[in-house]
């Protein structure tokens, strides 16, 4: 193999080490958050104390609810408020949803799939889609109207005026407006149905500006990725303005170098985000799970999504939609309409969301396949099938890699052929290096003329890595921030292919099928180079993969087995190839169409006959 050559070869194996390593070890390093606030902080940070029932006049709902409407069902009385609880079921699963009348907001929502913990505080725990902080709020969905000819708290405590299984409506009255929200809970995918209705109640028009906030925090002790979690649960605030996707981490939203993510990870930028423009939705999101609005009707054009720390916290990013200004006549009343998906980010229900004058919202833009999407999407596809026939994910990568081995097999049986005929030409190479050892430019020349005259590409044997190389990188991505393989397991302690193999057996196993591929593949370089590619190369691809997925583990290791399995049966097709040198003036090998016991002929005689067909 010539220099060239060499080099590709060796480009080819770092370039694959060093993306993964680089994935997994350059993170963009996150700030630790700031501890909870103390009692030394503004008390509007602080827990509020129980409040009074609101009386007739006094700011609050004019309509107060009955005691037959307040009591109903599943109501608790907390420190921020009254707290309204719905069972909500839906064709594919299932969620306990808590509302508070502290600004009429989603106070709790977990889900009742087992698959949805994770481990806290030493306990398996569900998982809250909402990431703020216990107790205190800030509560998303929170509404307020600056900028507005009426002012509403954005603690304002509303009033339960209706519950049922699935709908809940709050009020809030003063002197000039009345403001009411409605929840309605869909009945075939995690969607909540929101609107927003505001009442003039005065004697002339008012202007309304509204405003709708999300929030995202970031725990105590959260990981923020490394060598053993390459895949951190790092909070974003997100937006989708303008037809790009605005997304910030906590540090992001406070402008710190690196934004808190990695590369693998959520793809933030830094600073705070203030963007006026054609907008689809905003959300909060956790890698696999997300809250987003999706405003329905014409009402986001010309909105303004805000993304920064909310109140200067160095723990919550703030995520808020402002919505154009509107003029309420006199007795009248106007109503904002919005979809909340809240959930497990599945491509599937993500892209089945309709916003803005029914367009599709696009919501599977905030899954972070990067550049990388147009393989990730139709693997997850094609896994999905897998999956749903076999019933375990495990299996599903199994018979995936047996389809990219099947597609891929032409150009790995050439791979194959091409490394063989190098070996095979060993000896005239060695003889042109020493030949023409003094002369670089005329030894290239040389060993291309043999190469062509013998329809060998040097090449060759890079080309099975280069085509599959972009599968790993996909298949990284795919389990890192696929919600569908969340948790998902394979079998015995394997309970989780997005997580690394805790008793490293599948990185061990993956580097003794490389040694073996090696031990049996041709190969043409010198002595040096091929030991270096048979220990170097094991060694160093499971040391590499001892913290990725173990789904990624899975599906190169099957793909090593079957490539030796392929080798040795390519080996088995044909004679051993010659690999000691031949003397001055001969080659070792036989000439095409000489039959046994005839002379042995040097590289130029069989050269001539090869182009003039002659025979002795």
């Amino acid at each position: 193999m010539d220099n060239s050559s060499k080099r590709v070869l060796l480009a080819v194996v770092l370039s694959i080490g060093l993306f993964l390593l680089w994935d997994v070890l350059v993170m963009r390093r996150q700030q630790p958050a700031a501890p909870p606030p103390t009692s030394a902080q503004p008390a509007a940070e602080r827990p509020s104390a129980a409040k009074a029932p609101i009386a007739a006049g006094s700011g609050g709902d004019v309509r107060a609810a009955s005691p037959a409407t307040a009591d109903r069902g599943a109501v608790a009385r907390d420190a921020l408020g009254r707290a309204t609880t719905l069972q909500w079921r839906y064709d594919e699963g299932s969620a306990k949803v808590t509302l508070t009348d502290h600004g009429a907001a989603l106070q709790s929502l977990v889900f009742g799939d087992p698959r949805f913990r994770e481990l806290q505080e030493g306990r398996l725990q569900a998982i809250d889609l909402v990431q703020t902080l216990p107790s205190r709020g800030p509560w998303p969905l929170t509404t307020t109207f600056p900028d507005s000819d009426f002012s509403v708290p954005d603690d304002a405590e509303f009033s339960l005026v209706e519950r049922g299984p699935r709908r809940v409506r709050y009020a809030w009255s003063s002197a000039r407006v009345r403001v009411v929200k409605d929840f309605v809970l869909d009945r075939a995918r995690p969607v909540i149905w929101m609107s927003v209705t505001v009442h003039n109640l005065s004697a002339g028009p008012l202007r309304q500006r509204m405003k709708l906030q999300l929030f995202a925090r970031q725990r105590p002790g959260q990981s923020e990725g490394g060598m053993t979690d390459p895949y951190p649960r790092i909070p974003t605030g997100m937006c989708h303005i303008n037809g790009e996707l605005q997304r910030r981490s906590v540090n992001g939203a406070l402008g710190q170098p690196g934004g808190g993510c990695s590369e693998a990870g959520c793809g933030a930028g830094s600073g705070p985000v203030g963007e006026v423009g054609p907008l689809r939705w905003i959300a909060s999101d956790d890698r696999y799970f997300m809250v987003a609005v999706v405003p329905q009707g014409k009402v986001a054009e010309g909105g303004r999504c805000e993304i920064g720390p909310w109140r200067d916290r160095r723990d919550v990013v703030e995520v808020s939609l402002l919505l154009p200004e509107q003029q309420i006549e006199a007795g009248r009343a106007r109503t904002r309409r919005f979809a909340v998906f809240v959930g497990p980010k599945e491509l599937r229900v993500l892209d089945g969301v309709a916003g803005a004058g029914g367009e599709e919202a696009r919501l599977g833009d905030a899954i972070e396949f990067g550049w990388l999407a147009l393989l990730c999407r139709p693997m997850l596809a094609v896994l999905k099938v897998f999956q749903r026939l076999t019933g375990n994910w495990g299996v599903a990568i199994i018979l995936l890699t047996l389809l990219v081995k099947l597609a891929t097999a032409y150009w790995s049986t050439r791979s194959m052929k091409s490394m063989r005929e190098m070996q095979r030409l060993k000896p005239k190479v060695d003889l042109l290096r020493e030949k023409y050892k003094d002369d670089k430019q005329r030894l290239n020349q040389e060993l291309m003329g043999l190469y062509r005259v013998h329809k060998v590409n040097p090449l060759g044997g890079c080309l099975p890595m280069l085509i599959q190389m972009p599968i790993w990188f996909a298949l990284y991505r795919t389990l890192g921030n696929a919600q569908e393989l969340y948790r998902s397991g394979f079998f015995g302690w394997i309970d989780d292919l997005t997580a690394p193999d805790r008793f490293y057996v599948l990185p061990l196993a993956l580097g003794v099928a490389m040694f073996g591929q090696q031990a049996i593949t041709p190969q043409p370089m010198e002595a040096a180079q091929a030991k270096a590619m048979k220990y170097i190369m094991p060694v160093m691809f499971t040391a590499m993969m001892l913290w990725l997925p173990s789904g990624l583990n899975l599906y190169i290791f099957v793909n090593t087995v079957l490539t030796m399995l392929h080798q040795w049966f390519m080996n088995r097709g044909g004679s051993p190839p010659t690999v000691g040198s031949a003397p001055s003036g001969g080659t070792g090998e036989r000439a095409p169409g000489h039959a046994a016991g005839r002379p042995k002929s040097d590289g130029v005689a069989a050269r001539g006959r090869k182009h003039t067909g002659k025979r002795r």
